[in-house]
């Protein structure tokens, strides 16, 4: 049989919850330090879906288990996985993942999942305001800042009804 394919467009992101569409929007004031041409161009809107209802968690976890931890609350919890917001994950994570709910944020595009726990939220948060005050001095400084509100970006906007952003401390 034969099939045909159409293209379709889309300029809104119809599938978050309220509550997570408005962090997803707040990732934008990430790139408002870049200079305009280093800044994302066509960025669409995400739309909340008012009928579902999500949950956005802050959390530390100071222990010295904090991967293990994070990685057994994953474990436990339905289409749950561990999102690292950046290009690869951290050896500690990496070494200890043997049931593949750990991603980078590379890794992590294109997919959802109902929980998603994004490790390191904070401390990664602070490393971009920390490269985007040096932008000017630093060799591609625009481009690893860039990067890395891109991967920020992709961490949090994976997920369909919960999202916990947590740190060490």
């Amino acid at each position: 049989p034969d099939a045909t394919f159409e293209e379709f467009a889309l300029d809104v992101n119809l599938r978050s919850p309220s509550l997570l569409a408005e962090v997803i929007e707040a990732t934008k004031n990430q790139y408002r330090l870049l200079a305009k041409a280093d800044r994302p161009s066509g960025q669409t809107k995400t739309m909340a879906d008012d009928s579902v209802v999500g949950r956005v968690i802050y959390a530390t976890n100071p222990s010295d288990g904090y991967v293990d931890d994070l990685l057994d609350l994953a474990e436990q919890l339905p289409r749950c996985a561990v999102v690292y917001p950046g290009g690869t994950l951290p050896d500690e994570i990496a070494t200890l993942d043997d049931e593949s709910v750990a991603l980078s944020a590379a890794d992590a595009k294109g997919l959802d999942f109902e929980t998603v726990i994004v490790a390191d939220a904070g401390f990664r948060q602070e490393q971009l305001q920390r490269l985007l005050s040096g932008v000017a001095t630093e060799p591609q400084g625009a481009v690893r800042a860039r990067s890395m509100a891109d991967q920020f970006r992709v961490a949090v906007s994976r997920s369909t009804y919960n999202l916990v952003l947590i740190d060490r401390d």
